[in-house]
């Protein structure tokens, strides 16, 4: 029956790396340490074969290609860059560029009309549906209570007043869903 394997203890990890590395001073304590620790002393050991059979190994060789793969690839970089260096800004005629500023801000100002109409249009439309939803139900409602409807697919829609429908497609942006079209 064989015994149990030993747990190096990982209190003193870096302590036996660093005696690995061949430097000349080892760390303070790590002898001792051995010398009572069998499971560190065999850890120490056995990772001292690993290095020194992975020492003994041939380095690599690149394949050829790689070489020239790699070295095509940065002088294609090089010329690129310099191509890029060699290039002269071309000036731009004062006009132009004002002409081109000018053309900016005003169509940043027809955006913001634009914003500005849609967002009226749409307090409006509600304000004509609460007109509307009144005179459809009689009036306003009772203090103390609210309206509240529901606006349906289907159906529904076909059998209501046609103002009213027109208003709702209106709200929706020209079609509700599933009545022919979806929102514009």
């Amino acid at each position: 029956m064989s015994s149990p394997p030993r747990i190096p203890c990982p209190a003193w990890s870096q302590a036996r790396l660093a005696a690995l590395d061949g430097g000349a001073v080892r760390p303070e304590g790590l002898d001792e340490h051995l010398l009572e620790c069998p499971a560190c002393a065999e850890a120490l050991a056995t990772d001292a074969r690993l290095v020194g059979a992975l020492g003994a190994l041939e380095a690599p060789q690149a394949p050829a290609a790689l070489d020239a793969l790699v070295q095509g690839s940065v002088d294609g970089e090089l010329r690129a860059r310099r191509a890029l260096a060699s290039l002269e800004l071309v000036p731009v005629p004062a006009e132009l560029d004002d002409r081109v500023r000018r053309e900016i801000d005003a169509e940043a100002q027809r955006l913001r009309t634009h914003r500005r109409w849609s967002l009226a249009l749409g307090m409006a439309g509600a304000a004509a549906a609460v007109l509307v939803l009144a005179r459809a139900t009689g009036g306003a409602p009772a203090a103390g209570r609210h309206w509240s409807f529901e606006v349906t697919r289907g159906d529904g829609l076909q059998s209501l007043d046609p103002g009213i429908r027109a208003l709702v497609e209106g709200m929706s942006g020209g079609a509700l869903p599933g009545q022919g079209g979806e929102p514009r």
